[in-house]
């Protein structure tokens, strides 16, 4: 059969099927048309100027124009029409997979009508921080949201459809495809992405912030801690939730925060001290005043030893004798970046602008001094403890350790400038993954195009091994994604 015909001789805006699949709607410049496709006829004509967005339920046709929303009973469209809600600003409808009610996007809001009531009564779903351009209800369980943010909102309906959101994906989104109540794909101008959605109730954290300046995960407990300004924010994991202050009202802003392995201890660097908290009271253990700015500190893993770094060199503290610092290494350019080797035998320490460090804990002594020739923003160390990823300007640099050669480098110039590096292991397969500021590349060799692209705007991130999830966290923002 020849599918292809032309009915009319006027721009088509939108269109949509009928519950059956055999009647179409078609909106013109100053109607609807309703055609049966199996007949090639018209079967209504329905006097609506201008629609841009409809879409059909159970026997209902939702329709929007710039006069509002209307809703017409198809089984007999001349006299059974509702409305139309004179409503401000509505972008888009969409129905329930039952047909019953309608959700909508009214500038920042989103709201139900069902025709339980003859849609007299909206019932108030949601409020975004912008304008929501699209709603999408593929699911009974599930309503989503695309906004002028980026951001795709996911909700979970629940009885009488209060909703709770659940889940926050930062892509620039233009068309989303259902493949299953938690399969989907994203389409925009650069790539599809494949999405799943686990544990959907209680998969995300977004929140607003002010100046978030690091973030470490303690594992066991499952929470993110944060510095912010002079306060130290907790984020339980476990029931996503906006962050409680834990430490406040320093006398120096915070700088840099991290977990102890077994999360028993956190410790907190400001611009003058370092110190080790109880995590579960909050209690101050211990305390080292310096007399410089101290910029960053890391807990190994093997939770033996500190290491922090100054604007003079780094210091490590023996976890066995909080009371006295076990060593002191003096450097000619501030240390700003520290990261331990995975088995805890070594740490890389990023002396601003060049070189790299590799300290020898076990020998305590100066191992190698990597200079790459350009700044570069974070350091992570290979799984296996022989290489170095380190981020530069628009770039990511894979550095061979002993040899002290570079291996590949691969540019994300148009995706960002700098970025957080780390490996991740996932179903037998190493990933270096990058935030480049605008994207999150996944690589699974370096040199090569990334494997995986998703647009999330973050700085820095988090990995937990564990539960597969990711923190990825900006100036303002932190969220959880599920890989």
């Amino acid at each position: 059969r020849d599918w292809s015909k032309r009915v009319v001789d006027s721009e088509i805006t939108t269109f949509a099927f009928g519950p059956t699949g055999n009647l179409l709607a078609m909106s013109l410049t100053l109607q609807v048309v309703v055609w049966d496709i199996e007949q090639w006829v018209s079967v209504y004509y329905l006097l609506l100027e201008g629609v841009f967005s409809m879409n059909w339920g159970k026997q209902y046709l939702a329709a929007v124009n710039y006069d509002g929303l209307l809703v017409v009973n198809m089984t007999n469209p001349e006299r059974s029409q509702f409305g139309p809600f004179s409503l401000v600003s509505v972008e888009s409808v969409d129905w329930s997979p039952t047909g019953e009610c309608f959700a909508f996007s009214q500038a920042r809001s989103v709201l139900v009508m069902c025709d339980q009531d003859n849609f007299k009564s909206t019932a108030f779903l949601a409020d975004s921080l912008q304008p929501v351009i699209s709603v999408i209800w593929p699911s009974e369980s599930v309503i989503v949201t695309l906004s002028h943010d980026a951001m795709m909102r996911f909700y979970k309906v629940a009885e009488n459809y209060p909703l709770q959101q659940t889940l926050n994906l930062r892509v620039q989104s233009y068309q989303v495809a259902w493949k299953s109540d938690s399969e989907f794909f994203v389409v925009n101008s650069e790539a599809i992405f494949d999405g799943k959605l686990f544990r959907s109730e209680s998969t995300s954290l977004s929140t607003m912030l002010l100046s978030l300046k690091s973030v470490t995960w303690c594992l066991e407990p499952n929470v993110v801690l944060g510095v912010a300004i002079d306060t130290v924010l907790m984020w339980n994991m476990n029931q996503p939730s906006e962050p409680s202050p834990i430490v406040e009202g320093g006398i120096y802003l915070y700088n840099d925060i991290s977990c102890s392995p077994g999360s028993e201890w956190f410790v907190l660097v400001t611009e003058r001290t370092v110190v080790i908290y109880e995590l579960n009271s909050s209690q101050k253990l211990y305390s080292f005043e310096r007399s410089e700015e101290v910029k960053c500190v890391n807990w190994s893993p093997t939770g033996e030893w500190i290491a922090f770094g100054t604007e003079s060199g780094f210091a490590i503290i023996d976890t066995s004798a909080f009371e006295k610092e076990y060593m002191w290494v003096p450097t000619a350019k501030p240390v700003t970046y520290i990261k331990w080797s995975p088995d805890g035998s070594r740490f890389a320490a990023g002396v601003s602008p060049d070189p790299i460090i590799i300290w020898n804990i076990e020998q305590t002594r100066i191992e190698q001094e990597i200079n790459c020739g350009f700044d570069y923003f974070q350091l992570a160390w290979h799984p296996d403890g022989t290489q170095l990823a380190i981020s530069a300007p628009g770039s990511v640099v894979l550095w061979k350790l002993g040899d002290s050669a570079m291996l590949a480098k691969s540019d994300f110039q148009g995706f960002g400038e700098s970025g957080a590096v780390a490996w991740v292991q996932v179903d037998c397969i190493t990933f270096l993954v990058v935030a480049s500021g605008l994207l999150v590349l996944f690589y699974e060799s370096l040199g090569t195009v990334p494997t995986l692209k998703i647009r999330i705007e973050a700085t820095d991130f988090l990995w937990n091994p564990k539960r597969k999830e990711f923190v990825f966290f900006s100036a303002s923002t932190l969220s959880l994604q599920l890989i």
